[in-house]
């Protein structure tokens, strides 16, 4: 492709006709070619690369990352002091990754242990027979083993959902067959959910993983 452009520019120049015309072209053409070239083979990290489609075209975009910059200007400037704290912001035990993203130059970094006893006080479980989410018949094979598991810890759960949709349909099915008091976020002001959570002594809760907008809680009655 780059060596298309260039021939066109090459041929335009040819042109003696119309010179003044072809001049404009000439330019756009070589252009046109060193963008490609710098979209292409660029390792410019300090940009993001990525194809868009609008209507019957096909655009690649490459646009500054200017992350690092405003993290400068608006957290880490010298006078500046900055507290960063999360549960996922270690990775591997270390905030090299972090740093590198943010742009982070100088920095004091503290990695404190869980005070859960994982061990003990928790249960990975990956159920073997579920279908492919994008299966239909995922919502009903889901929600069957929601309910066993509720039945099994007597309704202590926390269940995470990616989809509004999906949260809804599961709880439809789910709330019919549990003997559990049943919360849905949206239905009742949030604080009155979280407050009716709390206050049973059994509890279970699920939301939508990302959001933080919107849950499903449980509470044995």
């Amino acid at each position: 492709m780059l060596a298309g452009l260039e021939l066109v520019a090459l041929r335009l120049e040819m042109l003696k006709s119309a010179p003044e015309e072809a001049i404009p072209l000439v330019h756009r053409a070589r252009d046109i070619s060193r963008r490609l070239q710098f979209w292409m083979e660029s390792s410019n990290r300090a940009y993001v690369y990525w194809i868009e489609r609008r209507g019957r075209g096909t655009f690649l975009q490459a646009t500054p990352d200017r992350r690092f910059a405003v993290a400068d200007e608006k957290l880490f400037e010298p006078d500046r002091y900055s507290v960063l704290t999360s549960a996922t912001l270690a990775v591997t035990g270390g905030f090299e990754f972090l740093k590198a993203r943010l742009g982070v130059r100088h920095a004091r970094a503290l990695v404190v242990p869980s005070h859960f006893d994982y061990p003990k006080q928790a249960l990975f479980y990956v159920p073997q027979n579920l279908p492919d989410p994008r299966n239909a018949a995922f919502t009903a094979a889901a929600a069957t083993e929601i309910v066993e598991l509720l039945m099994h810890s007597r309704g202590r759960a926390f269940v995470l959902f990616t989809s509004y949709q999906q949260m809804r349909l599961i709880y439809d099915r789910v709330s019919l067959d549990v003997p559990y008091q049943t919360f849905l976020q949206g239905t009742g002001p949030r604080t009155r959910c979280w407050m009716s959570f709390a206050r049973r002594p059994t509890r279970c809760c699920s939301r939508r993983r990302h959001s933080g907008r919107e849950w499903m809680c449980r509470a044995a009655s």
